[in-house]
């Protein structure tokens, strides 16, 4: 890819002046970040960033017909203010080209430049990338596509280890061939070798392929040809495997790759200890599914995961053959909540037979809704239907970015149309993790790899650590968050809409931020009793305006009010390593489009942090009687009041969505476990418990299963970080049950309160994750409340 320049944004003042004529000042404002864009040869979309001060025309070159204005035939486009230009573009066959959009508002002008790869430009690759020869000594040649002159071709060979076997100067390529001679293998083991071949196309770009050659060793026996669904019936009572679950036999699979780490989200990383990662797992991990269906039609998968980087030469789409001796094989699933799926391990480029290139349209259109996964889908690709992502704040990542090395991906809330819901999971490396673009607000199609992943800065279970080895390092595999999870690959398999309009379920109420304090800077929606009001839809004075539907109190109002708080909300993007464009904040927008949330300080070692003066988040102390032998819990509340006088039980389920956190800075003892009730009168209350989501017709696959209906992670102490520490607020969404009395009602109320007298402080220090009593000083935050039901 080449790289993209960094354009400053300017802005131009034109002094004109006549004699004595006033002097006018014109104030012209249009840029994009990144102006310059290269995409694949294949068809797809792209969407420029652009911010301007006033009205602007986009328009595109009459002869660039395979590029267009995304749902329009026109070739100019015309907008307001800041704006997101979204093309939509053709398959190229053919050579390099390029479009340049331009941009006019008032004199002020501004290019941008949508370049496509072309298939004959890039032409230079093996069809089949791995081969497996014989132990002889002997001459082999191997089918090769190049689209440049023979002789600017270049070879070298790298060995895995040990002496060079294969012989040198390579013979070279020849009529679309490349021919080369391996030594005898005289030895025990298979050895491995890379030939690469490198050159440059016309316009001087460089060219690689490398061709991955396995010798078998004179010793081998014949392989047994397996299918994955032969692999998941394997097993030690059958002599499969060994004592340590090794495969003892030359099975050789033969499955379909549906997965890379093109954008740094192919696999789940795993933390070592407290202050160590291995980050090459994800692009160790492959997942491998079912060339074939059951009588069904059901699809299998597994995942595979090589000994390094290196072994890992895989494609997305390949037809991969690989001999499973010596790899190990994990059958996860209890029987109860750990669903049925399997885990290769350990393979190497020699396991590797071959690997035949193959193509997106080869592989099969998997579509689910959410509530009719099943484990079969586990690690096969899936498209989700009719999707959205509740949050309407941040990034996709919304951590605090100098305590990355204690967590490794964030799940973010995925609810479909009938209300059913599950996590998605992207990797803290992901290209989009904080790109700048936030969380799209519509609906749509997500597509992805359908796994099942634990995530210990999200729940953590103390009983389940405290008997593991691994508790004295680090684990990541504590934290249950629910049966199935879903891992794009690229982003643009999030295609989920911008538009609100677009979204499956209709927004009741909504608090985004908490301002009393700074009317100058933007509008207020908390009153002088300290009461939030709903900040949707946005209106000039939410604490009047009859559009708003909903308030918000804390349990101490109106004697102590709630203040505001930080949050790691800050959009980004990241460049560098560090936070930029902080007055974009995190998206959050009020009346008069004024960007709310942001801090000069945004930017300081990249942490992203929206802080407390601009009241992106809220907290609220005293969650207790201060007597532990009495501590009242449900005294001590978050409450919201709204109205469904306009809503019937056809909109069920109603959904309430949270983003939580405990702690202010070093401050821990605030309630770990958490409730929902609700309550049409005020007084009589129906409280979540394992039994109420019983019979209901869409799944909870984010539940625990445990009998309180959720935790509020601790922000980590920057000198004592431990395994559960979450430094961001947890987002989770949470449905009434369906049946529930709650619609068509003047009020309904729901209240957040401590399930029990148990916190992540021991009075000493904050090591302990549930083994102290609730500290009646300390603090627990809210920076995001939403309230939806179906359309």
């Amino acid at each position: 890819m080449k790289k993209i320049a960094f354009y400053t944004i300017a802005v131009l003042f034109v002094l004109a002046a006549c004699e004595k004529k006033s002097e006018f000042i014109e104030e012209i404002e249009i840029g994009c970040d990144l102006p310059v864009a290269e995409v694949s040869s294949d068809a797809g979309s792209h969407s420029f960033q652009v911010i301007a001060g006033g009205n602007v025309t986009a328009s595109l070159p009459s002869d660039a017909s395979w590029v267009r204005f995304s749902g329009s035939g026109s070739k100019t486009f015309s907008f307001s203010g800041d704006a997101v230009i979204d093309l939509e573009y053709d398959a190229n066959e053919g050579e390099e080209r390029s479009a340049k959009i331009n941009l006019v508002s008032g004199h002020r002008k501004l290019v941008l430049e949508l370049m496509q790869d072309g298939v004959q430009d890039r032409d230079f690759y093996f069809p089949q990338r791995n081969v497996l020869i014989g132990f002889e000594g002997a001459a082999h040649s191997i089918p090769f596509s190049y689209a440049v002159d023979e002789s600017s071709i270049k070879y070298e060979v790298i060995y895995e280890q040990g002496r060079a076997w294969i012989e040198e100067p390579v013979a070279g390529v020849h009529d679309s061939l490349l021919m080369f001679a391996a030594k005898e293998n005289l030895g025990a083991e298979r050895r491995a070798a890379v030939i690469r071949l490198s050159s440059v196309d016309k316009v001087g770009r460089p060219l690689e392929a490398r061709l991955f050659v396995s010798q078998q060793t004179r010793s081998e026996v014949e392989t047994i040809p397996v299918t994955l669904w032969d692999v998941r019936e394997m097993s030690a009572q059958n002599n499969d495997m060994d004592a340590e679950s090794k495969i003892r036999k030359n099975y050789v699979l033969t499955a379909r790759v549906v997965s890379d780490n093109a954008e740094g989200n192919g696999g789940a990383n795993r933390n070592l200890s407290i202050i160590t990662q291995d980050l090459t797992q994800s692009a160790r991990t492959v997942y491998l599914q079912s060339l074939t269906p059951d009588a069904s039609g059901q699809y299998c998968g597994a995942q595979l995961q090589f000994e390094s980087e290196v072994d890992n030469s895989c494609k997305r789409y390949d037809i991969l053959e690989i001999n499973l001796r010596g790899v190990k094989l994990e059958h996860m699933g209890d029987g109860g909540k750990v669903p049925e799926h399997i885990i290769l391990s350990g393979a190497k480029a020699v396991n590797i037979v071959s690997s035949t290139l193959g193509s997106k349209d080869d592989l099969p259109v998997i579509e689910r809704s959410i509530k009719d996964l099943t484990d079969l889908d586990i690690y096969t690709y899936v498209t989700l239907k009719d999707c959205e992502i509740p949050i309407r704040k941040g990034p996709y990542v919304p951590v605090d970015l100098r305590y990355t090395n204690i967590i490794n991906k964030y799940p973010m809330p995925l609810r479909d149309a009938d209300g059913s819901t599950m996590f998605l999971v992207t990797n803290t490396t992901a290209a989009w993790a904080r790109d700048g673009e936030g969380l799209p607000q519509g609906g749509g199609d997500v597509s992805g790899i359908i796994v099942h992943e634990r995530c210990d800065n999200m729940e953590w279970d103390p009983v389940e650590a405290a008997a593991s080895p691994l508790l004295s390092d680090y684990i990541t595999d504590i934290g249950y968050i629910g049966r199935y999870q879903i891992r794009p690959l690229t982003k643009a398999e999030i295609g989920i809409s911008n538009d609100l309009e677009d979204a499956p379920s209709r927004i009741i109420a909504e608090w985004r931020y908490f301002n009393r304090s700074f009317p100058q800077r933007y509008i207020c929606n908390v009153d002088a009793s300290g009461k939030i009001y709903s900040t949707w839809p946005a209106v000039s004075d939410p604490l009047t305006s009859p559009d708003v539907n909903g308030t918000l109190i804390y349990s101490n109002y109106p004697a102590t009010p709630m203040n505001p708080c930080f949050d790691w909300s800050h959009l980004g993007p990241m460049v560098n390593g560090r936070i930029t464009d902080v007055p974009g904040g995190n998206g959050v927008t009020d009346a008069n489009g004024t960007s709310i949330h942001w801090h000069h300080h945004s930017n300081i070692a990249g942490i992203g942090v929206i802080y407390d003066n601009s009241g992106s988040a809220w907290l609220g102390g005293n969650w207790f009687s201060g007597d532990h032998n009495n501590p009242k819990l449900q005294n001590y509340y978050w409450q919201i009041e709204l109205s469904t006088e306009d809503y019937d039980a056809s909109a069920a389920p109603l959904s309430v969505q949270l983003g939580v956190h405990n702690g202010y800075g070093s401050d821990y003892g605030a309630p770990r476990y958490w409730t929902l009730a609700w309550s049409t009168d005020g007084s009589s209350w129906n409280e979540l418990n394992g039994d109420s989501y019983d019979g209901e017709q869409y799944k909870m696959w984010i539940r625990t299963d445990s009998e309180w209906t959720y935790t509020v992670p601790d922000v980590p102490k920057p000198e004592t970080k431990r395994q559960w520490h979450l430094a961001g607020d947890k987002y989770i969404s949470l449905n009434l049950p369906a049946a529930a009395d709650i619609w068509g009602k003047e009020h309904l109320y729901i209240r957040l309160y401590p399930a029990a007298d148990k916190s992540g402080d021991d009075a000493a220090q904050a090591v302990s994750y549930d083994g102290a009593g609730i500290r009646n000083s300390r603090r627990s935050c809210l920076n995001y409340v939403g309230i939806r039901c179906k359309k």
